[in-house]
């Protein structure tokens, strides 16, 4: 869903990669949007689901109120997703949970 750490998520050839591989469905983009669709390829759409992620730790201020604040815009954008009866896709970066871990084990895309 969300790769290429510390690098970049998407490459010229990441659509194609997606449909060739046959997954049901992609969480590429970071959007509102919780109905899932298929964004179109060309003249015609893919066969693969995009789905946006809805929202990302990284977009709490870090703070003493981290916590409370994610937990609370958690829930605001699940309650979004249940009022336009779509689906809710969260993004939790495992730097905020164990940064040591993370560091000692992080895996560099290939060419970087």
């Amino acid at each position: 869903m969300h790769g290429g750490e510390p690098g970049g998520n998407l490459s010229p050839n990441t659509r194609a990669a997606i449909e060739a591989a046959r997954f049901a469905y992609e969480t590429m983009y970071h959007n509102s949007y919780f109905h899932p669709l298929h964004l179109p390829a060309g003249m015609k759409p893919m066969r693969t689901l995009s789905i946006g992620q809805h929202f990302a730790d990284l977009d709490v201020k870090p703070g003493p109120d981290f916590q409370r604040e994610l937990e609370r815009l958690l829930v605001d954008r699940f309650e979004q997703a249940a009022a336009a009866g779509g689906v809710f896709v969260p993004v939790l970066h495992p730097l905020y949970f164990d940064l040591v871990h993370y560091l000692s084990n992080m895996k560099w895309p290939r060419g970087a």
